[in-house]
């Protein structure tokens, strides 16, 4: 089972053009706004961008296997969001997330990501939407998805293999992404 939204791919990190005079193009700015519905321990949770078109955290799939990905996700056995980024290699790169409250239903984030066109670095945000407070922020530069590989906007989340109906709920107010061009 799995819940939530894509879109088409659409967004890349940039167009790879160096030197003097390139026409630098992508880079995006994401906001998504996103609610726990209902939380059960060991659900899965994806939100950022991904080449990802399907089940990309069903019960059989984990997020370390979503290659050319960025973004905030928790595993089936997690119980804490974390940072992720993937390349095309296949080897996932998380950054703990401080500061977080315990997952739970009813839990309501708002997640930000930034990187402007061409660049090396990702910037991040993780706000409680429920008590407008910041929880953390910071910047990768390792480890990114492909330049010029082109990603989906994912919101989504799974009962990561729960057989009960409806034990993972995702509540999606608002994906937002932007590109500069």
């Amino acid at each position: 089972q799995q819940v939530g939204t894509r879109s088409d791919a659409m967004f890349f990190r940039g167009s790879g053009q160096t030197g003097a005079g390139a026409l630098k193009r992508g880079g995006f700015f994401f906001k998504a706004t996103v609610g726990l519905s209902t939380w059960t321990t060991n659900n899965r949770l994806f939100v950022g961008l991904s080449t990802c078109t399907t089940a990309c955290v069903t019960g059989t799939s984990s997020l370390s296997i979503l290659t050319n990905t960025i973004g905030f996700g928790v595993d089936g056995r997690s119980n804490t969001l974390v940072f992720l980024t993937n390349d095309a290699s296949g080897n996932i790169s998380t950054t703990t997330i401080n500061g977080q409250p315990t997952l739970a239903t009813n839990n309501v984030y708002d997640m930000y990501m930034y990187q402007a066109p061409d660049d090396g670095q990702v910037f991040w945000r993780l706000d409680n939407a429920s008590t407008s407070q910041m929880i953390a922020e910071g910047m990768v530069n390792s480890n990114l998805p492909a330049t010029t590989t082109l990603l989906v906007a994912n919101a989504a989340m799974s009962n990561a293999g729960n057989i009960v109906a409806g034990d993972a709920t995702l509540g999606v107010v608002k994906i937002y992404v932007e590109t500069e061009r």
